[in-house]
Formats: C-alpha cells, sequence, structure tokens
C-alpha cells in the first residue's frame, strides 16, 4: 500500500517546491475538490499536494516539509473526525505549519472545542468560494502571523461557535 501512495506522490521535494513560495497538503475524500484546489493552487509560487486518505497524509507529512495543511473534517469514512486526528498529527509533528480545517458540519460547539484543542489555526465552514480559499491561503503564506481566524460558510470572520450558526 506505501508503494502506491509513494506514486501518488510528488517526492522527495522537488526544485520548485524548494523555490516557492509554499508548499500546502490539501486533504479532502472528494476528488472533484481536490481536483478544483489542485487547480487553485496552481502556480509557481506554491506546491500543493493532495491526499484522499489518512495513510496519504501521514506519509506526506512525514516526508515533506508543509507551511500550510488545509483538510476536510472527515475525509476518512473509516475514521470519525479524521481531520481533527490529521490535525494532532500535524501539529506534533510540524508545530509551525497552520492548519486550516474545513466542514460541512453543523456542530459548531463541539467541533469548536476539538479544534481548539489540537491548535487548529483556522476553521472554515463549507462552501466556500475557490477565490476565498485562494485569497486567504495566499495571505496566509505571506505571513507568519497566526491569528486564529474563523470564517463561516460566506467568508466572514466569526469568534464562536453560535455565529458559525447564523
Amino acid at each position: 500500500m506505501v508503494a502506491s501512495v509513494e506514486k501518488q506522490l510528488s517526492l522527495p521535494v522537488s526544485k520548485r517546491a524548494a523555490r516557492s513560495g509554499g508548499r500546502i497538503l490539501v486533504i479532502d475524500d472528494d476528488h472533484s475538490v481536490l481536483f478544483a484546489l489542485k487547480r487553485i493552487f496552481k502556480s509557481p509560487n506554491i506546491v500543493a499536494d493532495t491526499c484522499d486518505s489518512l495513510e496519504s497524509a501521514k506519509y506526506c507529512l512525514d516526508h515533506n516539509r508543509y507551511q500550510l495543511v488545509l483538510t476536510d473534517l472527515d475525509f476518512c469514512k473509516n475514521v470519525h473526525d479524521a481531520g481533527i486526528e490529521i490535525c494532532a498529527y500535524v501539529k506534533s509533528t510540524q508545530p509551525n505549519v497552520k492548519v486550516i480545517l474545513w466542514t460541512g458540519s453543523t456542530r459548531c460547539e463541539e467541533l469548536d472545542r476539538k479544534a481548539e484543542a489540537v491548535k487548529v489555526d483556522f476553521l472554515f465552514q463549507k462552501p466556500l468560494s475557490p477565490q476565498i480559499i485562494k485569497n486567504i491561503i495566499d495571505e496566509l503564506l505571506k505571513y507568519p502571523l497566526n491569528i486564529g481566524l474563523r470564517l463561516d460558510k460566506h467568508g466572514a470572520p466569526y469568534h464562536s461557535a453560535a455565529a458559525l450558526r447564523q
């Protein structure tokens, strides 16, 4: 299984990644989302790796250095809240990496507690327009500052779980 994962990934780190503005990892089980995000981030300044399973995400994290990880909450059918698990894994292996968790879930208060417990930097609610996602990630890659941003599905900032439900 690892051999098939390795074939899917751009390992070792390419020269393009070394001179780029950032390397990001996008994790989602929806292949159309991965395809769309890969196209959004296609640029000489960003290298985007994509994964659709917990195993391949951990493999990528073990073999690459990222500036940012964007993960869906429920990308793995066999693992409840796999996105939370991967966020915790990122923070334990690459603590300076910004982690974005996105979800279509409405479990706001519970999700807020879990996200804070694993030090998620940013929480987005789906759907979010591709242009908003690109703008946010472009800005995040420019600035090392962690501001703990939370956005609702319209791209508006919110500061509590209650605001996400509106």
